[in-house]
């Protein structure tokens, strides 16, 4: 990738959907636990029965967590990989916008293209006629990825920032007891 594309739209859609990959397989992980149940006993003590309640209202409480953990996983997990394919998009299309504007000696220079630094001339006045209109289709597209990218990048964080409220939620409920 060109070091004008990874700032245009940053991101490596190869490790963002091993991100998605391994967020998957830690989800599994934690659906098929199955917290230990204590024996159920009619004929416990007064005390002990007390114990045994208590023991199972953690048991509950650590299930729960498991399982907004996991559910909190599967969210991210199918965050990233739309992110990741989305982005993976964004960056071919970015590619052939930017290979287009290389044909016509424009170059990407803070987000935004130029022409190629350097001497220009020609006596083809519809050739700078057609030059300015080629950038400018060429900038619109351009721009037009870039705000895309842009919104794509903080839909996933909206997700990742609230999947993480929700776990520190989780977290504290069960420091809490």
């Amino acid at each position: 990738m060109t070091r004008g594309l990874a700032n245009t739209a940053p991101g490596d859609p190869g490790s963002i959907a091993r991100l998605a990959t391994a967020a998957g397989v830690v989800q599994r992980r934690l659906a098929t636990l199955d917290p230990p149940k204590p024996p159920v006993t009619d004929d416990l003590p007064r005390r002990l029965d007390r114990v045994h309640r208590e023991l199972d209202r953690q048991r509950c409480s650590l299930d729960r967590a498991r399982t907004t953990a996991a559910a909190e996983l599967g969210t991210v997990g199918e965050a990233l990989r739309t992110h990741a394919d989305e982005l993976s998009t964004t960056h071919a299309s970015l590619r052939a916008v930017l290979d287009r504007a290389a044909v016509r000696g424009l170059v990407l220079e803070d987000r935004h293209l130029r022409p190629e630094p350097g001497i220009r001339g020609t006596v083809d006045v519809q050739h700078e006629v057609d030059l300015d209109d080629e950038l400018s289709l060429l900038e619109a597209q351009l721009q037009s990825l870039i705000r895309d990218a842009a919104r794509r990048r903080a839909r996933l964080e909206d997700v990742l920032r609230g999947s993480m409220t929700r776990v520190a939620e989780e977290s504290a409920r069960l420091r809490r007891g």
